[in-house]
């Protein structure tokens, strides 16, 4: 495989050029699978403490089992100071069909790893698309593109045992396997809300029925 050629880093990227690569970035989100994709400004990354709140009360069944989720994650303290050191991010979302995401056996069947194959593409596309966009970034000379995807032990590491927790141990998928927004403690929903899309509360009660579609998210922090 034909390696990528090597660009000069470290000095000032001229705006325009800058802005020429978000929006390659947005479209190449689209490309790859995203629904929608927005460049915004990191002052619209919502952080607010509730949200990781809500991995505890009550207790997300991802909690405390894999380095991507609490307490592993950055919390809200950190992500609001690392958010603060970028100028732009990349927010995309991805639609899914509602029945997969409602319904009283949704969290069972998420932590034993039983999804239909199309739902399982559409699950991990919103890991694996931020993190492509991340190295798209990287290697034009964006060194420091981070990017925050979906749960990766429901769809990765399904009924074993998360090894980057392990002493001594690494991740099995570390160049796809990324912390969600919402293990961070980012608002997704009100940062939706901002952009204009719209986000349905769903949960185990929820009537699928009654939901358009489902949606997840994803962000890539550029510069």
């Amino acid at each position: 495989m034909e390696g990528k050629k090597a660009v000069v880093v470290g000095h000032e990227v001229p705006p325009e050029r800058l802005l020429a690569d978000l929006e390659r970035y947005r479209q190449e989100a689209i490309r790859l699978g995203m629904t929608d994709a927005k460049v915004i400004a990191t002052d619209q990354v919502v952080v607010d403490e509730r949200v990781r709140g809500k991995c505890r009360i009550p207790l997300c069944v991802e909690y405390g089992v894999s380095a991507n989720c609490p307490p592993h994650s950055p919390t809200p303290a950190e992500t609001r100071a690392l958010v603060g050191r970028y100028q732009y991010a990349i927010f995309m979302k991805r639609e899914v069909k509602a029945d997969g995401m409602a319904g009283p056996d949704v969290a069972k069947n998420l932590m034993q790893g039983k999804f239909d194959p199309e739902r399982t593409q559409r699950m991990r596309a919103v890991l694996e698309i931020p993190a492509q966009v991340e190295s798209m970034a990287f290697y034009d000379g964006y060194y420091l593109a981070l990017a925050y995807g979906g749960a990766c032990k429901i769809m990765y590491c399904a009924g074993v045992e998360c090894q980057a927790i392990q002493p001594g141990q690494h991740c099995r998928f570390p160049y796809r396997s990324r912390p969600s927004m919402e293990s961070a403690g980012m608002d997704v929903f009100r940062m939706c809300a901002q952009v204009g899309w719209e986000v349905y509360q769903i949960g185990s009660q929820t009537d699928p029925a009654s939901v358009p579609c489902g949606l997840l998210a994803g962000l890539v922090l550029i510069q």
